[in-house]
């Protein structure tokens, strides 16, 4: 079972099987650098006001509702809805700090008619909730 920490702090460590994931850290001068993990914990802590179970609740509807849009993006009716739900994850994505994912849904939501893309952007939704999972689910 991975082992996860939530911190308010500059940087927040996942250990999982196949080895460390650093979210997020500030160097020496205080600028933030961006990592390659799904969720920037910092950010989170930041939106949440450092308060752990609010964190939590904000993964776990995210977790949730993001589901639902991938499904609102893969039988969209016209590119016109698929833009809209595509709009909705990437915020949605900003603001728990999972940049990434933010990025590939606001190609989505410029190109709605590119559905070639769907598979990456749900790729990228899959990993990400699955970091959420580890984090929430232990």
């Amino acid at each position: 079972m991975p082992r996860a920490a939530f911190s308010s702090a500059h940087a927040y460590v996942a250990t999982r099987a196949e080895g460390p994931a650093v979210a997020h850290r500030a160097n020496k001068g205080g600028a933030e650098q961006r990592s390659d993990a799904p969720v920037d914990m910092v950010h989170l802590a930041r939106q949440s006001l450092g308060n752990r179970s609010l964190e939590v609740e904000i993964l776990a509807l995210f977790r949730a509702q993001s589901d639902l849009y991938l499904e609102r993006i893969r039988h969209a009716a016209d590119d016109k809805a698929r833009s809209m739900a595509a709009h909705t994850l990437r915020g949605s994505a900003l603001g728990i700090g999972a940049w990434q994912l933010a990025e590939e849904a606001a190609v989505l939501e410029k190109h709605p008619d590119r559905t070639a893309l769907i598979d990456g952007f749900a790729d990228t939704l899959d990993q990400t909730n699955r970091f959420i999972g580890a984090l929430i689910d232990m």
